[in-house]
């Protein structure tokens, strides 16, 4: 079976009521994350993880109603208000102006990243960026977002579409099926974690190690896995299933350990700036993903998604070549304070961005 012989020019009309090509179709899903990039250019990116596992098995119902299209956007389009008066009500700026931790947390959080951090502070100093932009560690990390991003949105953007082209299975009753990979991702992210918090108290080995390490499993798994997938047709559904859950969920294994945790590993004190400007980065490649897949899989066969998926294991080995070349598990220079009897990013003692320390 070499795949869909569905011309693209043609639309059933049991499929939708717009008639769009693969290429339209790949710039419309880029277009989803346009505004993720620039909210990142503001604050640190926020998990699309737990909107799969539940969005995709209800739009997929959404899909059998009248109008269940527009229906489908308008209710993800009311969680998010609902979500901006939570989010409104619940945080603050920093642990102590919080009304609603008890006092060990409130120490345990400042006690984490070295000093008591407000907002009026963060906003008086200098933050380095010239060394941030400069940072090898950091463009480690960096490069490894861009790779486990570009197949994990891949998948999240376009996994309805394989499913219905590859494996033939019906486009308003795979949202179950859309959904696992994610709900793999989620148990494994949670899983690799507590393994790797054990090895970490148990000293099995160095920071930056256990970072690499955790790494190459998830990138080099996914990418072994991705290429399986690619052999597999319509005529093993269960199998081609099975690797797909096992390729998204691998992404788990080196996204937590080796991208999250490393970021607090080399600059606690700019977590955040540096998260921020990581997910950036990473967002604008995801941008373009969607579209690659429109282009590539212009004629819908399994040839051509075979081809995609050669493509995204490419990227994930050069993700996992680069992480292990450039991490570091140390605290950068100019992630340091300068006297530790200073409250952290005091405004009068602002530090100078000598792009120091660019990477070790």
């Amino acid at each position: 079976m070499a795949g869909s012989s569905k011309n693209t020019d043609t639309i059933d009309e049991g499929e939708g009521e717009f008639i769009w090509s693969k290429e339209t179709q790949g710039i419309i899903l880029s277009s989803f994350y346009w505004g993720f990039t620039v909210a990142q250019l503001l604050g640190a990116w926020f998990s699309s993880l737990l909107g799969a596992i539940i969005t995709l098995p209800v739009v997929a119902q959404l899909c059998e109603v009248p109008t269940g299209w527009s229906l489908a956007f308008y209710i993800t389009g009311g969680c998010g208000f609902l979500w901006v008066v939570f989010w409104g009500l619940l945080v603050y700026d920093s642990p102590d102006v919080h009304p609603r931790i008890s006092s060990a947390e409130r120490l345990y959080i400042t006690h984490s990243i070295g000093k008591n951090v407000t907002s009026d502070l963060l906003m008086s100093s200098k933050i380095p960026w010239c060394s941030i932009l400069t940072s090898r560690p950091v463009w480690a990390i960096t490069m490894g977002v861009c790779c486990i991003s570009w197949g994990y949105f891949m998948f999240q953007s376009c996994i309805s579409q394989y499913l219905h082209e590859v494996l033939f299975f019906d486009i308003s009753k795979n949202g179950i099926i859309s959904a696992l990979p994610f709900i793999g991702f989620f148990l494994v992210l949670n899983v690799s974690g507590a393994c790797s918090d054990f090895m970490m108290k148990r000293r099995v080995c160095s920071t930056v190690v256990l970072r690499k390490i955790w790494n190459v499993i998830g990138l080099v798994g996914a990418a072994v896995s991705i290429v399986a997938l690619g052999f597999l047709d319509s005529t093993q559904p269960v199998a081609a299933v099975t690797v797909l859950v096992i390729t998204v969920s691998m992404l788990g294994v080196c996204y937590n350990n080796c991208i999250i945790c490393n970021i607090a590993d080399i600059a606690p004190r700019y977590s955040g700036i540096v998260f921020g400007f990581v997910a950036t980065v990473g967002f604008l490649v995801d941008e373009a993903v969607p579209v690659v897949v429109g282009v590539v899989t212009a004629g819908q066969t399994q040839a051509e998604w075979r081809t995609m998926f050669f493509i995204c294991a490419g990227v994930y080995l050069f993700g996992a070549i680069f992480y292990c070349i450039f991490a570091s598990g140390q605290i950068q220079d100019w992630a340091q304070d300068d006297d530790e009897n200073r409250p952290i990013l005091n405004g009068s003692h602002a530090h100078k961005d000598e792009c120091k320390g660019s990477g070790r």
